[in-house]
């Protein structure tokens, strides 16, 4: 691929919300689930999925579109790039679920976001993972690879008659299995409502690769690919957990309704912190950014519904201080699973 990589030419700071310099983080991010463990008794009985027992993982929305390149790069940034990390970056900065959006492009796979070209390849994410463990002291962090959307090029997912895209499916799975140091770190599929931390971390196996493919049976991964599908509350591949608005007050409202509604027994479910960009105003992502932090760091507070009830949380141009708080949110949960409780929950924000 030629041309100029799309990188973000802001002065405008997209990552630090409010105070974000006041204090240095209690742990580096690039360990915190470890921290997590190390400090909290009831941390191993979080759970991938679920409410009251569940685990609040920070993620990455279009994780894999950082660069854009190519024709109209210009155009691509401002209303595709989503993210201003790399995946190295991002496992660092404390990502631990990446959605991703791939789509065959040669004799590799690329990632998208719609009908967009991202330059990030899947090899690109695999030596990023393969460089992070290398460090025996991050074995702890348990990372969801979620690959929600694929492109035209790799098939109807739903089509166990579609074998030219099994053959596309089996191909990438096999690039994360047959990896010398991915491989062995491959959690092997379970019921969400069944899979603990505690699950992950006595396995010695921190990686969950998902595929929302439903013939996924049909895969020979040796039960190391978990179904999407199966895992994942109803309507996460679709628009149902989609704020869909540029209004940042109906992305927050929409927020709190998904955090206090019924989502499946142990299913995994993500809240999309993110406002869709506007042709009309021109507003594109980045634009809106600042906006939808605002609202996360006000709603993501103590005591407040995000706080005690939030699974996953999905964001643009992530922003390395929902990690500081995944710290705080997840050690308050693993207390209560202990027995040391915390104050009343305020169900009642608009």
């Amino acid at each position: 691929m030629g041309g100029v990589l799309c990188k973000s030419s802001s002065s405008v700071s997209v990552v630090d919300g409010p105070a974000y310099n006041e204090a240095p983080p209690r742990v580096a991010r690039d360990r915190w689930m470890g921290y997590v463990k190390a400090q909290a008794p009831g941390a191993g009985e979080l759970r991938l999925g679920g409410r009251s027992d569940a685990v609040f993982l920070p993620g990455t929305h279009d994780a894999g579109v950082y660069d854009c390149n190519g024709l109209l790069e210009l155009v691509k940034e401002h209303f595709a790039k989503a993210q201003e990390y790399d995946f190295a970056e991002q496992l660092a900065s404390g990502v631990r679920i990446f959605d991703l959006r791939v789509d065959v492009d040669g004799g590799g796979f690329r990632f998208k976001h719609g009908p967009v070209w991202g330059d990030a390849t899947v090899a690109d994410l695999i030596a990023a993972l393969a460089s992070f463990y290398s460090n025996p002291a991050r074995l702890d962090e348990i990372v969801v690879l979620d690959f929600t959307h694929w492109g035209d090029g790799m098939g109807k997912a739903d089509s166990p008659q579609d074998t030219a895209g099994a053959v596309h499916y089996q191909r990438l799975a096999e690039e994360f299995i047959k990896h010398p140091v991915l491989g062995p770190l491959l959690a092997k599929r379970r019921e969400a409502v069944n899979t603990s931390l505690k699950h992950f971390w006595d396995a010695g196996t921190p990686i969950a690769l998902s595929f929302h493919f439903d013939n996924i049976g049909a895969l020979a991964t040796d039960d190391k690919v978990w179904s999407g599908s199966d895992i994942f509350a109803f309507g996460w591949c679709g628009t149902r957990y989609w704020p869909n608005t540029d209004d940042p007050k109906k992305m927050a409202k929409r927020l709190t309704e998904l955090a206090t509604m019924h989502h499946g027994d142990g299913k995994v479910w993500p809240m999309l912190c993110v406002l869709t960009p506007q042709v009309k105003g021109l507003k594109g992502i980045e634009d809106q950014v600042p906006a939808a932090h605002a609202e996360l760091w006000d709603r993501l507070a103590p005591g407040k519904v995000w706080w005690t009830e939030a699974n996953m949380m999905m964001v643009d141009f992530f922003p390395p201080r929902l990690a500081d708080l995944a710290v705080e949110v997840n050690l308050e949960r693993a207390a209560k699973k202990s027995g040391a409780g915390k104050g009343p929950v305020d169900n009642h924000e608009e």
